[in-house]
């Protein structure tokens, strides 16, 4: 419809929808949308007026004789030719997307398939904020919105307010509460045990990127077998399409055989999903780039790296001659650094640091900037240099060559990434390499990353590992979900409990409540205190006669915490007991009916140990939480939560761990004090 004002002294407004024109003295001005804005209706020596506002440099115009009802008719038309203007970017967005957002929620949650984050986005993208629309107006303009716009535009704008992800998320709730109905007989025989509540959410969680923070003993293998066959059987990725990783061979031989079993045991295809330790799938990607998959150089292979850096700091020595600098490579020339030029190269490949980031990390240290610290880092990079090329010489490559090529070959060419759904055990033990390779692998829509790991048993910072990898995990790989396996099938409520309280004094872990499957109670976790340090060989087989008359049948594990502790199990056997030594950090994964930890004392060789790496380390390792004994604190956690019935723990009166004296505070802590010598082999009867 079309508007005219006219005023007294002969000028002329004609409104055309958005379109103004304004004539006066034979002149036309043509103002459309926002630049109604110029124009206003205001007071001028006590008479209306209609004001212009003036553009490059032209003066302000005034035109007086404007009536009452005019001035009116022409300011609300103005405000609201003004605000439509401004919002009808917004509302032409909202309007396009709102019906396609609300089809995705009402498709999805009628076909019980989850919405994912990325597909979400997809609509969402480039939606403008509400706030954002709303504060480009004036008080007038909001004030009339309901009048200016359309019944339509009213509810695009409406959509805007809406908080879209919380309804993505009551909609993913309302799709999992149907499949853990549906699908129940499913989870109930996918494994050999029922799935519980927590593990089926977790399973059907099938977002973009799911962080599944799984306890010790929780079952998370489970999630992952379960995981690949409930995706096959919703057709939700084939089979050729699903990859699981693991940190070791006997970890990825042991997914591939129960991925294998289960699936067949309910008639599910397993055929093309790929269970694989990283190194092998960063070889067979390097390969399948490249028509030829690397060979590893055969003194890594062989176990004898350290070896070759011993003879390549020998080559790099014997070429600097007498005018080596002091420090590393000349004042020390008889230490042996190999171990530790060796690690130190490994973590820098391992993080992808150059040696400009390693400058910038000592630069941020500058008690580490020491004569002896240049001087190593030379020799460090000499002996670098001199390792690469030897493996170019050779056409081989190194374990974290396999890893950081791989990386480079997906980002270059993302169709090699051909893995919709893509798995990560014992994720707690990324290293940055690790976690370059898998955001390659995420390249692209309709990509799936679960990972599965526990912070609280990240204890590989030595080898490589960066734990914030996992507690940072939206940060690095994009926004995600979070699952918590939090029931325990191995340990005893009151080993969880004392385990989880004495993990948690870092607030620097991820907060859980770790419950047994079992119920309440257990037996108390034992601190036994005996009178010197040659009395707990003896302590440690008395422990072994008590349990082999209390619990005929049962395992028994002696957990280290370095291998020489070992000399303190008895060699002698125990009817009716199997009896295994093994370090704490080699027990990772298993279990025992009974625990035994037989020498946690203070001191250089004790638990924790204060054995610590050389400080030039910290320039190329992952930084840690900052927490004392972090690490350590978490060797201690898992060492308590292999035991499925007891935990014994043995230390020295008046020389007692730390972590000892932490517990003696707990009260589901029970102490034995043997305080007097216990009888020696030659004086039992």
């Amino acid at each position: 419809m079309t508007q005219r004002w006219t005023g007294r002294t002969g000028w002329t407004l004609t409104r055309d929808g958005s379109r103004l024109t304004l004539a006066v003295d034979g002149s036309t001005a043509v103002i459309a949308g926002r630049d109604a804005a110029r124009l206003s209706v205001s007071w001028w020596w006590f008479r209306r007026c209609l004001r212009l506002e003036p553009v490059d440099g032209t003066r302000r115009l005034r035109l007086p004789g404007l009536d009452r009802v005019a001035a009116r008719e022409i300011d609300l038309a103005l405000t609201r030719i003004v605000t439509r203007a401004k919002v009808r970017e917004a509302v032409a967005t909202a309007a396009a997307r709102e019906p396609v957002f609300e089809r995705l929620l009402a498709t999805r949650v009628r076909l019980q398939r989850w919405i994912a984050y990325d597909d979400a986005s997809a609509i969402l993208a480039g939606l403008p904020r509400h706030a954002d629309v709303m504060a480009s107006l004036t008080a007038a303009e909001r004030a009339g919105l309901d009048h200016h716009l359309t019944e339509t535009e009213r509810r695009a704008l409406d959509f805007l307010s809406q908080d879209h992800r919380g309804r993505v998320a009551a909609a993913n709730a309302e799709i999992a509460r149907r499949e853990l109905i549906a699908g129940r007989s499913f989870f109930d025989a996918v494994e050999r045990t029922p799935l519980t509540d927590e593990q089926a959410r977790a399973v059907v969680t099938f977002d973009n990127r799911v962080r599944v923070i799984a306890a010790a003993g929780s079952g998370k293998t489970s999630v992952m077998v379960a995981r690949a066959a409930y995706a096959v059987r919703r057709g939700l990725v084939d089979p050729d399409r699903i990859l699981m990783l693991a940190f070791n061979a006997d970890a990825a031989t042991e997914l591939r055989g129960r991925v294998d079993a289960r699936l067949g045991a309910l008639g599910l295809p397993s055929e093309g999903i790929r269970a694989s330790t990283f190194h092998a799938f960063g070889r067979a990607v390097i390969g399948e780039a490249t028509g030829r998959a690397p060979r590893i150089a055969p003194w890594v292979e062989g176990g004898r790296d350290v070896d070759k850096v011993r003879e390549l700091i020998a080559t790099v020595r014997a070429d600097a001659g007498p005018d080596a600098p002091s420090g590393a490579m000349a004042a020390q020339p008889d230490k042996d650094l190999a171990p530790l030029v060796r690690t130190f190269m490994s973590h820098v490949k391992a993080n992808a640091l150059t040696r400009e980031d390693v400058a910038r990390r000592l630069a941020r240290t500058p008690e580490l900037d020491t004569a002896r610290t240049r001087a190593f880092l030379d020799l460090c990079w000499r002996v670098h240099a001199r390792w690469d090329a030897e493996l170019r010489a050779t056409g081989t490559v190194d374990f974290d060559d396999m890893l950081v090529r791989a990386a480079e070959l997906l980002e270059a060419d993302p169709s090699l990434a051909r893995w919709d759904l893509v798995m990560v055990d014992e994720f707690q033990d990324t290293s940055r390499a690790r976690a370059r390779l898998m955001k390659a692998l995420l390249q692209g829509r309709g990509k799936h990353l679960l990972a599965v790991g526990d912070d609280w048993q990240a204890i590989n910072r030595f080898a490589g590992a960066d734990l914030s990898v996992m507690t940072d995990f939206g940060t690095v790989f994009g926004p995600a979900l979070t699952r918590r396996l939090q029931t325990t099938f191995r340990t005893t409520q009151v080993t969880a409990d004392v385990a989880g309280r004495f993990v948690s004094r870092n607030p620097a872990q991820i907060a859980k409540t770790v419950r047994s499957a079992r119920g309440p109670g257990g037996a108390p976790v034992r601190v036994v205190r005996v009178a010197r340090k040659g009395d707990l060989a003896r302590a440690v087989e008395a422990r072994l006669e008590e349990l082999a008359g209390a619990s005929p049948g049962a395992t028994v594990d002696v957990l280290g915490r370095y291998g020489f502790d070992q000399k303190l199990v008895p060699t002698r056997r125990f009817d009716g007991l199997e009896v295994r030594f093994r370090t704490v950090h080699r027990s990772k994964g298993l279990e025992a009916d009974h625990v035994i930890l037989p020498n946690v004392t203070r001191g250089r060789y004790g638990f924790p140990g204060t054995i610590g790496d050389d400080p030039v380390l910290s320039l190329a390792i992952a930084a840690d939480d900052g927490y004392p004994d972090a690490e350590e604190r978490r060797l201690f956690y898992v060492a308590l939560t292999r035991a499925r019935q007891t935990v014994t723990i043995l230390t020295v009166r008046h020389r007692e761990s730390p972590f000892v004296l932490e517990l003696l505070e707990d009260p589901d802590v029970e102490v034995v004090d043997a305080a007097a010598p216990l009888p020696t082999e030659a004086a039992r009867p």
